[in-house]
């Protein structure tokens, strides 16, 4: 980790089932690249309103300081594009950050109880507090009303099959860091800033 704006390193070779490695890359730097079947991967946790105009899907970690800084970004796009931009979350943990997945299942532990949008942001906003304040801190300031099912969601990891999918998915495009973002069908690998991501998110509209 170099900074704020560096990419996130990822050091994974291949997925199994708690873990997967991808080769390490600096991401911050990737060209954009087509991808024929980017409707394939257009899922996970929704920010706002699905299927507008313009799909944003990011894979990200929270404890990812290039990714707190992209999230920031995202919440500026979203005001600019409402009724033109939807944006998708997608787990991508990095091994090397040890409260990356249990602050995902967390999230998605969350998002059981219609609480995602709230514990999203609170995990950006807190970085500090990752791995110190209990998981359950973070749900009740969320919102979530039934304490006791959040912390037998995370208990049980009931939620595991969630992140997994999206590191399947990670695998499959090839990434090799985070942030990475699939913007349309154009797979962009690092952190960018917003009059970038809206000059990308005009060219897509005008296209």
């Amino acid at each position: 980790m170099t900074g704020i704006m560096c990419a996130c390193a990822l050091l994974m070779t291949g997925l199994v089932v708690r873990q997967q490695m991808f080769p390490t890359a600096a991401a911050a730097t990737t060209l954009p690249t087509h991808i024929k079947n980017w409707t394939d991967f257009r899922s996970g946790q929704v920010l706002g309103a699905p299927n507008r105009q313009v799909s944003l899907v990011v894979f990200s970690d929270y404890e990812c300081p290039a990714c707190r800084a992209f999230s920031k970004v995202v919440d500026s796009l979203r005001l600019k594009y409402p009724k033109t931009l939807s944006v998708y979350y997608r787990h991508l943990p990095i091994p090397s950050h040890p409260y990356g997945r249990p602050a995902a299942l967390a999230s998605e532990c969350a998002a059981v109880q219609g609480h995602f949008a709230e514990a999203h942001k609170l995990l950006f906003a807190d970085p500090d507090s990752i791995g110190i304040r209990p998981w359950a801190d973070f749900a009740m300031q969320a919102g979530v009303r039934d304490v006791g099912a959040f912390n037998a969601c995370m208990r049980d990891s009931s939620q595991v099959g969630v992140v997994q999918r999206d590191e399947a998915a990670a695998q499959r495009l090839g990434i090799t860091g985070t942030p990475t973002l699939l913007l349309g069908d154009q797979l962009i690998g690092g952190s960018r800033t917003f009059n970038q991501m809206d000059q990308l998110i005009r060219r897509q509209i005008k296209n």
